[in-house]
């Protein structure tokens, strides 16, 4: 008979329990296992969840898990045989293995298990100076550590967006002192993190006092490719709060793209450099009165 219960031995069980009761249940566990069992109290405990997992998980909950139970108690007794068997050349090569792998991890505290070794050897294996494998790592205490607490309450009054120069500003009110870029380190050291408020962009400044003559006056008739469309418009950039601008010339019949810039900065340059690109003669220029365009630059 096996240590451990099938499945068809635990949904007979199971089936005895539901209709003859709990005591005849255990009776006829204690028949399959054929051993003495002290505690009755746990072993119709775990009758009544056997019927649980029966009746909301199926069959296969009776199952047992792979790999459950009790680790098997590892036999090194055979090792010296095998530390015999070996040849010189075997050894040396295991060894090697051994002190690379020593090396890769580094730690004393595993090569420290060999008592039969002097310090200098264990330096020596795990590739260490001497006086670095005698030493302690020491726990550094920090000065202003015992800032943190009131770090916090004033990040969460101000709902972390309060950067370092304004907490050390009204830390300084509460009669404690830290400058400001220390402080910067210790907030990043606890892990804080602070919102950072994106300058708004500006909007594009318009020439009302311009005065051109209006060729197209709203008649983009389509047999016409003389007029060509140009803007600028800003590209949002990989770090956040940056732009790029782009500068294009567009055909209003074709809608090709006759040309276009891409810079850091909006203006006059990017306009100028737009138009120098379009490989056209006596066509119309359609923008709307933007600085760059009514500068002196591209209108002469």
């Amino acid at each position: 008979m096996s240590k451990n219960l099938t499945i068809e031995q635990w949904a007979e069980i199971i089936g005895i329990y539901k209709t003859k009761g709990i005591k005849i249940a255990e009776q006829e566990y204690r028949k399959f296992k054929l051993k003495e069992i002290k505690f009755s109290q746990n072993l119709q405990k775990r009758i009544k969840q056997k019927a649980y997992l029966l009746d909301n998980y199926g069959m296969k909950s009776l199952k047992r898990k792979k790999g459950s139970g009790r680790h098997k108690k590892r036999d090194d007794s055979d090792i010296p045989g095998i530390i015999n068997d070996l040849t010189e050349e075997q050894k040396r090569e295991i060894i090697e293995d051994w002190i690379k792998n020593q090396r890769d991890k580094r730690e004393k505290e595993s090569i420290n298990k060999i008592k039969s070794l002097n310090i200098s050897t264990k330096a020596r294996i795990i590739s260490m100076h001497r006086t670095t494998f005698y030493k302690k790592q020491k726990i550094r205490s920090y000065k202003y550590n015992n800032l943190k607490s009131e770090v916090v309450k004033i990040l969460s009054e101000s709902k972390f967006i309060y950067g370092s120069r304004k907490i050390s500003i009204l830390l300084e009110k509460e009669k404690i002192f830290i400058c400001d870029r220390t402080l910067r380190h210790y907030l990043k050291r606890w892990g804080f993190i602070i919102k950072t408020r994106i300058k708004k962009r500006k909007q594009e400044s318009k020439n009302i006092y311009a005065k051109y003559k209006d060729l197209v006056k709203r008649n983009y008739n389509p047999s016409i490719d003389n007029i060509i469309a140009t803007d600028v418009s800003y590209i949002p950039g990989l770090v956040e709060g940056n732009y790029y601008y782009i500068s294009a010339a567009i055909s209003h019949k074709t809608k090709k793209i006759e040309s276009w810039c891409l810079s850091k900065n909006n203006n006059t340059q990017l306009v100028v450099d737009t138009i120098t690109k379009i490989n056209k003669s006596n066509f119309i220029l359609h923008s709307d009165h933007g600085s760059q365009y009514s500068s002196n630059e591209v209108t002469d």
